[in-house]
């Protein structure tokens, strides 16, 4: 990593699913699921990773317009509670060391997610101390 001088970067945000959070198979389990639930198949994990992915079955099933958005959002927040108890996503390596770098050079941190679970993860994984801001 090269090195960052105090001052040279003023803010860095990151999206928290994927890039600080580890969280692939508990997204691809809630979307076998939703689907399932559906009648539609999904690859296993090691095929659909490799898939371009519009955010998830949720938006999938929005654009293809196969099911109403409140009914969508259901199936899948039902299942994500359901399968966040089973699959505990871990923290991508060197997450923490990188963000204590970047923090010990004065850079201020702010994470980003479309989940609505991002305080709680935030929170969960103790990294609250990093971030100045959530969105």
């Amino acid at each position: 990593m090269a090195d960052i001088q105090d001052g040279e970067i003023e803010l860095v945000v990151l999206d928290f699913n994927g890039t600080i959070l580890d969280d692939g198979r508990l997204v691809h389990e809630v979307d076998r699921r939703g689907l399932a639930e559906l009648g539609i198949p999904l690859p296993p994990y090691e095929e659909w990773r490799k898939l371009p992915k519009p955010n998830g079955f949720a938006a999938f099933l929005k654009e293809m317009d196969v099911i109403q958005t409140p009914v969508v959002d259901e199936i899948f927040h039902r299942h994500y509670l359901a399968v966040k108890e089973e699959i505990k996503p871990q923290l991508q390596p060197g997450v923490r060391d990188g963000l204590e770098y970047l923090v010990e050079r004065g850079v201020e941190l702010a994470v980003l997610s479309a989940s609505r679970h991002l305080a709680r993860y935030v929170e969960d994984y103790d990294l609250s101390s990093y971030f100045s801001c959530l969105v």
